[in-house]
């Protein structure tokens, strides 16, 4: 009986003491998109090419000391784009990731990471693809990524944005049976900068 006490004494302790040693921390990041926009077409040839944009905002930082694991997550003003025919077509949005996040001490001074996480898009404003043909209001995609933190503030990190929903999808109606006439998704590599205060 005795046993059984101070074993659930001892495990209410580590309990206590995990969120003690939690550490919540802020900070800001920038970064920038290489986006390619998939884009697919029933009346046009089209010429899709990548292009460069930027994204920069404020970002949390959660870490549970046990087995190196995390939360992170940003609100960040992303600007993206894409060249479609030789034309610029900016687009401007709020984007939220939030990941998972797996990281392995280099001693006190560096450690490597790993994260995946939804990754939620809020259209601002954005031009036009085609004509009247519009990009969606909100787009979904998970994150996968890698990334260094170093001196303990600094946080260098590449990620994959995975598209589940399409940016791009206009359906036209021709004698009560529709087709699919535009649609694409949005494929996005992200290099970030991030200062952690």
């Amino acid at each position: 009986m005795k046993k059984k006490v101070f074993l659930l004494c001892a495990m209410v302790c580590l309990l206590a003491a995990v969120p003690v040693q939690a550490q919540l921390r802020w900070g800001i990041k920038v970064g920038t998109n290489l986006n390619k926009l998939s884009l697919k077409s029933g009346s046009e040839n089209l010429k899709v090419d990548n292009m460069a944009g930027f994204f920069v905002g404020p970002m949390m930082d959660f870490t549970i000391p046990v087995g190196g694991l995390g939360v992170d997550g940003s609100l960040l003003y992303s600007q993206k784009g894409a060249k479609i025919n030789g034309k610029k077509k900016q687009q401007y949005a709020v984007e939220i990731p939030i990941n998972l996040k797996y990281s392995i001490g280099l001693g006190d001074m560096a450690s490597i990471f790993a994260t995946a996480g939804p990754d939620f898009l809020f259209n601002l404003k954005s031009d036009k693809i085609w004509s009247d043909v519009k990009r969606k209001n909100a787009e979904i995609g998970i994150n996968v990524g890698l990334g260094v933190k170093l001196i303990n503030h600094l946080q260098i990190a590449a990620n994959y944005n995975i598209p589940l929903t399409k940016s791009v999808d206009e359906r036209l109606t021709v004698a009560d049976a529709a087709a699919d006439v535009w649609s694409g998704k949005n494929k996005t590599w992200q290099i970030s900068l991030a200062y952690m205060f």
